[in-house]
């Protein structure tokens, strides 16, 4: 029964959710303890390292000065905005960013000075409020502070150590004590209430939510949700949960650090573990994300703070993950999941594709050759049962597809290149024991080239079939045999000046020139041990890209004679990149092993995020396939081969699409 809750809990919450950093170059460090948004749009983060506003495109940092007599030496701990001022909480005081000098100043006030300060909050009347290690002070107007001895008898001793505040919906000031408890401040009386007995006591962190209830955040025992405010203590209106270890959708840790609700009401808990996610009603098992190396997963598992800006976007910060910003992936615009093909093969993997016209597909898939598939009615027809092609020998890999003007080549992996010629009904085969030339059979390749020749790239190397229908090996087809032809080439791709790209499995990027008879060969700039890449991609504003196959995207910079890596898309480092494409208009897109991306580059070397989705169909898992990609004019679409069948991604021009929240923030202000 647990599983099941669960399964529906997580199809509730979208269990894909996409963790996109910020890239490493516009933070100090990984360490982020607090995140705030301000009435203008910026996001503050505070880090081990000094304080970064971001607007979404870049940052800005604050750093820690000298010591001397004004040093700002120092952890931060937090950060928020009172009167269009932002105040920032230290452990020696508090500072004040100068936005005009772009610095940070310290408050000099006695009352503070030597204050580790490790909480703030704001309060109706626009107040704000301090707490740590000696208790809790308002500021007046001046900047100057004064504290408010929190006791609550004649013999108890002022509240001190306070971790967290939280101003509640009817002005009450709440703060925790380390080790002490929970504590309620009236401030219209002046009159404070302890909650200290049991699991309260060892409060931590806390949050009020939508509904009014205040959700407690411990330090060993739980989370907890006082359903009654005024009366926290009440067993009727505390509601606790807590991390059992036989159970996986039990609350992640016993640690929290951190809790905020999202744009639905659902509860999402940082916890020393990972994220937990609890449901707007309350009820139910947790949805929890585990720590996983890969594209959008959540990179580090001490989830510190959590964020939710004026667009509804949710950020995370880590304390060694360095901060996220929270996005749902969107399902496949549609998809063909091939059952008939299925229920034959017991497979509808595809490995290549070619679209013949607006309903008919030819598909290779995976260890079962080559079908004629009908979208419109889901049949399909194998190439053996096809009149043309019974005299061919058996295939069982077609990895590649590509048009030779009224005729479409297949290449097969055992049997050499196939041409097909619908207007005759007539199929061939062009192989190592009837063509002059062609000395491999097996094809891993292809690609057209604007003088109408074909590219094949095969196991024992590159070969051209011209217009004539003469197979030349490429040294001798540029007029150079003296070259070795021995690359295995995965991708080719033509430029504007005729030079034909091509990724290859283990040398890296060629360029070859066929006008100059030349072949020059590229690597990733100071990384010469990237050699392996899936794909390349030449695009139609001369601007080169290479997939590599276990470690990211690049971009060709001509000046270094190199490739280097996209900062803009950082968190796909480290990834095999299995596709890359473009569309009609502009837009660029690139496949992983489990998602697609598509961006645009903008003036200068910026790139604008379009889509990020994942493949994946509930709790299926899909793949891309490397290389099976192609464009549906019917639909506007991009079209890709999956482990799974086709799946479809519209690819309106980019003008027409938004950013990918959190790329840019809206409602930001840009500028000074």
């Amino acid at each position: 029964m647990a599983g099941l809750i669960t399964l529906i809990l997580s199809l509730l919450l979208g269990t894909e959710f996409i963790f996109e950093p910020l890239r490493p170059a516009q933070m100090p460090t990984d360490e982020v303890s607090c995140l705030y948004q301000d009435t203008e749009g910026y996001i503050w983060i505070v880090t081990y390292s000094g304080l970064v506003r971001y607007d979404g495109y870049s940052t800005v940092l604050y750093t820690l000065g000298p010591a001397g007599d004004d040093s700002l030496e120092g952890n931060m701990h937090r950060v928020i905005g009172q009167g269009g001022e932002i105040y920032v909480a230290t452990e020696h005081g508090m500072l004040k960013v100068d936005k005009a000098a772009g610095r940070l100043v310290r408050l000099h006030d006695s009352a503070i000075s030597g204050v580790n300060i490790s909480a703030m909050t704001v309060d109706r009347a626009g107040r704000l409020w301090a707490g740590g290690d000696k208790g809790v002070f308002l500021k007046g107007a001046d900047d100057s502070f004064s504290a408010v001895p929190m006791i609550t008898g004649s013999r108890d001793k002022p509240v001190t150590d306070v971790v967290d505040m939280k101003v509640d919906s009817k002005g009450n000031l709440w703060f925790t004590s380390w080790g002490r408890g929970l504590f309620r401040y009236d401030i219209d009386h002046s009159r404070l209430y302890a909650y200290t007995e049991g699991v309260l006591s060892s409060a931590y962190v806390l949050h009020q939510a939508s509904d009014g209830a205040m959700w407690v955040g411990t330090w060993g025992s739980g989370l907890l949700r006082i359903g009654d405010p005024a009366h926290p203590d009440s067993p009727d209106g505390l509601q606790r949960w807590s991390h059992n270890p036989r159970r996986q959708d039990s609350l992640m840790d016993d640690i929290v650090y951190d809790i905020e609700q999202d744009r639905d009401g659902n509860i999402w808990i940082g916890t020393r573990s990972g994220l937990s996610i609890l449901s707007s009603s309350g009820e139910g098992p947790f949805l929890n994300i585990y720590p996983e190396t890969g594209v959008g997963k959540l990179p580090y598992n001490e989830v510190n703070a959590i964020l939710r800006t004026m667009d509804d976007t949710m950020w995370v910060g880590l304390l060694g993950g360095g901060l996220c910003k929270v996005t749902r992936a969107e399902p496949s615009d549609a998809s063909f999941s091939l059952e008939k093909v299925r229920a034959q093969y017991k497979t509808t993997s595809v490995r290549s594709i070619y679209q013949a016209d607006s309903t008919c597909f030819w598909l290779g898939i995976s260890g079962h050759g080559l079908i004629r598939y009908d979208s419109a009615t889901g049949d399909f027809t194998h190439y053996s049962d096809i009149p043309e092609f019974r005299g061919m020998m058996y295939a069982s890999t077609v990895d590649c597809i590509a048009p030779r003007g009224s005729q479409i080549c297949f290449g097969s992996y055992n049997n050499g290149l196939w041409l097909y010629d619908p207007s005759r009904n007539a199929a061939w085969a062009i192989n190592s024991t009837n063509t002059a030339g062609m000395t491999e059979d097996c094809i891993r390749s292809l690609g057209q080239d604007s003088a109408g020749n074909i590219w094949i790239g095969t196991r024992g190397g590159i070969f051209v079939l011209t217009p004539s229908d003469e197979v030349i090996p490429m040294p001798q087809f540029i007029g150079n045999p003296g070259l070795a032809n021995s690359a295995k080439a995965l991708c080719f791709s033509e430029d504007k000046d005729g030079n034909i790209w091509v990724a290859t499995g283990y040398d890296g990027i060629l360029c070859i020139s066929p006008s100059a008879g030349e072949v020059s060969l590229y690597y990733v700039d100071d990384l010469p041990e990237v050699r392996s890449f899936n794909s390349v991609l030449a695009d139609s504003h001369g601007n080169i890209w290479a997939g590599s196959s276990a470690a990211g995207l690049y971009e060709f910079d001509a000046r270094r004679k190199a490739f280097v890596g996209e900062e803009s898309l950082v968190f796909l480092d480290g990834t095999e990149i299995t596709n890359l494409a473009e569309d009609p208009h502009g837009n660029i897109w690139v496949t992983t092993g489990g998602s697609v991306l598509s961006f645009v580059k903008e003036s200068g070397s910026r790139l604008r995020l379009l889509t990020y989705r994942t493949a994946s169909e509930g709790y299926e898992s899909v793949s891309f396939n490397r290389n099976v990609s192609g464009y549906v004019a019917s639909r506007d679409a991009m079209v890709f081969g999956t482990s799974r069948g086709l799946q479809f991604y519209g690819c309106a021009p980019a003008s027409e699409q938004s950013d990918l929240p959190g790329i840019a923030i809206t409602g930001i202000r840009h500028g000074e």
